[in-house]
């Protein structure tokens, strides 16, 4: 879903629009974990969002085989725009500056910046809505959507992004700092 930015303004003056108390909001001395919303699993619950080399993916890390898995925490710079991961893994280390990344213009797979960052990633464009991740677009649309494909291990979902509403196979998804209990 695209929400104009004006709109986005006038529904973050509304106090109808507040679903969760302020302390649960993302603030920049936070850190604090990624999952995915929408993914089909026996339970429907939210998905953590791991780090396996390099690229973004929603399950169980330890089920998943690759040089350098992590389960990751973010720490927000709403000044920057950019989303910084952590390694959770005792002995796991992430290259310095680990942002999360898309590419705008492509049916890509995110991913976090390193040595092998690919031309026209972007790592400086996002925010929150509440507990939402949302990725502000060069015309200021802020974009909540991503999409998840399963791997062919089960339980494990690779993370993409794309401009378009639908893409065929993929499970639209919604990225959060939060777990309803």
């Amino acid at each position: 879903m695209k929400i104009p930015f004006a709109l986005f303004g006038a529904l973050l003056l509304t106090g109808k629009t507040v679903s969760h108390a302020l302390s649960e909001q993302v603030n920049a001395d936070d850190t604090f974990t990624l999952y995915g919303y929408g993914v089909p699993t026996s339970a429907s619950t939210p998905q953590k969002l791991f780090y396996a080399d390099g690229l973004v993916y929603l399950g169980d890390a330890s089920a998943w085989t690759g040089s350098v898995v992590t389960d990751v925490t973010f720490s927000f710079s709403s000044t920057a725009g950019t989303l910084s991961a952590n390694a959770v893994t005792d002995g796991v280390t992430l290259p310095d500056s680990s942002l999360l990344y898309l590419i705008p213009d492509s049916s890509a797979p995110m991913g976090f910046t390193g040595s092998k960052t690919p031309s026209g990633a972007v790592s400086d464009r996002w925010t929150f809505y509440e507990t939402n991740a949302l990725y502000q677009d060069t015309n200021n649309q802020l974009i909540e959507y991503f999409w998840a494909k399963e791997t062919d291990v089960k339980g494990v979902w690779q993370v993409y992004w794309d401009r378009e509403n639908e893409l065929s196979g993929y499970t639209r998804t919604i990225l959060r700092n939060y777990i309803a209990s």
